[in-house]
């Protein structure tokens, strides 16, 4: 019977060593957020995955010009608020510039670009990229998470830092950013959101669109992210 009763012991002893072996610490991610573009459209459709990472136990920081869209947002969900702009929920070009020319294109084109060096302007004049800086020193993030869209100047950040960053895109990505991620582009017959066809392109529609794709890559990388 003493046998039994040491062997029990043993099994059990044994089985509970091994129960405490699996059990392991898990340790939430120190996340950094940057979305320098005012338009809350765009930010509307990255709030439910920065926010639902922060319910998940990651520390997530976000620079933005738009605050928490609930009410009540996780405790290890951080805001840094840019100012200087105000948020716009949408716009359409629609009834700015109902054509579709190549000029209209152009001129649209030369909008996004400006309103991205403005963004940028008002991040770096911010007090946050400094505050991000020394914040990494004392306990690094190890991730950052932004926006393609009209400006890279963001990306400056993560480089230094040396980490890794994932894009998001709350619209059809844009033509200079299909190269990014080895996406090949046809513009033969699959249309940018710059033309924007509703129907099947006929030949002069397929020329502007392969124009424009091509003009806007060098545009944007000879001028923007010069």
């Amino acid at each position: 019977m003493k046998m039994k009763e040491e062997t029990a012991i043993l099994l059990l002893a044994f089985a509970l060593f091994i129960a405490i072996g699996q059990i392991a610490t898990v340790n939430g991610s120190r996340i950094l957020g940057i979305f320098p573009h005012f338009g809350y459209s765009h930010f509307k459709v990255y709030y439910p995955l920065l926010r639902a990472l922060a319910e998940r136990g990651h520390h997530v920081t976000v620079v933005t010009h738009i605050a928490a869209l609930n009410e009540t947002k996780p405790a290890n969900y951080e805001e840094l608020l840019l100012k200087g702009r105000e948020t716009t929920n949408m716009i359409t070009f629609a009834d700015v510039l109902p054509h579709r020319t190549l000029y209209d294109i152009l001129t649209e084109i030369n909008f996004v670009h400006n309103e991205g060096q403005k963004a940028c302007k008002r991040l770096y004049e911010s007090v946050y990229v400094d505050k991000i800086f020394k914040r990494h020193e004392r306990k690094p993030y190890d991730l950052v998470i932004t926006e393609y869209f009209n400006t890279d100047c963001q990306l400056g950040i993560p480089y230094l830092l040396q980490l890794p960053v994932v894009g998001l895109s709350s619209c059809v990505l844009m033509p200079f950013h299909y190269d990014r991620i080895a996406l090949p582009d046809f513009p033969s017959y699959v249309q940018s959101e710059f033309v924007g066809f509703p129907e099947v392109l006929k030949w002069h529609e397929r020329l502007l669109n392969f124009l424009q794709m091509k003009l806007l890559k060098h545009i944007y990388r000879y001028r923007t992210n010069y």
